[in-house]
């Protein structure tokens, strides 16, 4: 392959010094429209004031590593009176996933809570990171909560339960068949209330209408409600399971709130709807993997796309569409335009070498997917950003990052035409 005709873009190896760390996750800043990579090393946690991680904005020293994190956004819903926020105020969340921050517009929002999980020799802790949303740069009105022993050993939501700052934080325990919540600051530090299942269970991460969450046991999809401080089952789907691992799809396209939500069973890619607690459609694919939106994904037999409208609340249409024949390891999602739209990012590494094959869906409201390559990359791409006011890319490795031109001067390499619906 000529690398020089296939390549996407030139590529500049960038000398100066950055941020070490993985990517963990955004802090989001509505007042200057702009996302900050949290970054974790070791026991600290970084936030950086662009997607190119050059300038630290803050650095916090923490106890221990951190395993995994979860964000939950409280949203103030002011009933009347605008002068007593506290007293006249219903709070809801917006919940995300991990790597994942999902925003609303709403005036209203006030604060995020992250939960830090951190795992160590002497048992679980859970650490709360608070932000504040001000017209102060986001970095600059964080804070921590009490850091809390935990029998979580994994995350899976915040949740609301009406006390600002302290919300409740839900997950699995080391044998994936008990589900405990667990209040988040303080002397509330305790199990609050927990769920045993007979067999272990997989739970979404994602989005989910209030605090309704939805689980499958190997046999039946649970979807489970919390309420006066209990877990309530409220319904259950039989799934006839396939040989392929079972997932829930992992949504990972913060400033949308996806309606979407899919669950593979290992044969079929099931699109349910949360409210009414029912499968709408579904499509089968051999092999699908889990990726990092609701729409595309990597399979055994290369990179598929579910092209898709919400007809109503009961009625989906899903085509799938085969991008390349190539299987890729998902890395990279960002937003741009309506909920399935923007760039896809998949990655390859063979022999110290990496390819990154970029798909932008739906480019300027065309139906259309256009496929960018990078090719020949020195080292394993362990994570990359998208600048939205430069337009440009960056590509990590451990010790080196790479930056791509605007992306108004990519060159596609392929086209591949989407139906579209009326």
């Amino acid at each position: 392959m000529n690398n020089k005709i296939k390549m996407s873009s030139d590529l500049w190896v960038v000398d100066d010094p950055f941020e070490k760390g993985k990517f963990v996750d955004y802090l989001e800043d509505h007042s200057f429209e702009t996302d900050y990579p949290i970054l974790s090393l070791e026991n600290k946690i970084k936030i950086c004031t662009k997607a190119n991680r050059n300038e630290l904005a803050t650095e916090i020293e923490l106890e221990n590593p951190v395993d995994q994190i979860i964000s939950g956004f409280l949203e103030a819903e002011v009933i009347e009176d605008h002068e007593n926020l506290t007293s006249s105020s219903s709070w809801g969340v917006i919940v995300s996933q991990v790597n994942t921050s999902i925003v609303g517009e709403d005036e209203n929002e006030s604060s995020c809570f992250h939960a830090l999980l951190q795992k160590t020799d002497d048992g679980n802790f859970i650490q709360g990171l608070i932000q504040d949303i001000t017209d102060e740069p986001a970095y600059n009105t964080v804070d921590f909560a009490d850091e809390t022993k935990t029998e979580i050993d994994e995350l899976i939501q915040v949740c609301d339960i009406g006390i600002q700052e302290k919300p409740l934080i839900v997950g699995l325990d080391k044998s994936r068949k008990k589900l405990i919540a667990q209040t988040s600051s303080g002397d509330m530090s305790i199990t609050e209330f927990s769920k045993e299942f007979s067999r272990e269970m997989v739970f979404s991460k994602s989005l989910s209408p209030g605090v309704r969450l939805v689980g499958f046991d190997g046999e039946k999809l649970r979807f489970i409600d919390i309420d006066n401080g209990e877990f309530i089952e409220q319904k259950e789907i039989s799934i006839e399971k396939g040989i392929s691992p079972v997932f829930f799809d992992s949504i990972n396209s913060h400033k949308s709130d996806s309606p979407l939500f899919t669950f593979y069973d290992g044969k079929k890619l099931n699109f349910i709807d949360l409210f009414d607690m029912e499968i709408i459609n579904s499509i089968e694919i051999d092999g699908l993997k889990a990726g990092i939106d609701s729409v595309c994904f990597s399979s055994d037999n290369g990179i598929i796309y579910i092209e898709n409208t919400v007809i109503s609340p009961e009625e989906i249409e899903i085509r799938k569409i085969t991008l390349s024949e190539e299987t890729m390891t998902p890395i990279f999602r960002f937003q741009i335009g309506s909920y399935d739209g923007g760039l896809f990012g998949f990655k390859k590494t063979v022999d110290g070498k990496s390819t990154i094959k970029i798909f932008n869906a739906y480019p300027f409201g065309e139906n259309v997917i256009d496929e960018f390559i990078f090719t020949n990359i020195d080292g394993e791409i362990e994570s990359i950003d998208f600048d939205k006011k430069t337009k440009k890319m960056f590509m990590f490795t451990s010790s080196m990052y790479y930056e791509t031109e605007n992306i108004s001067k990519w060159k596609r390499v392929n086209r591949i035409e989407l139906k579209g619906f009326e």
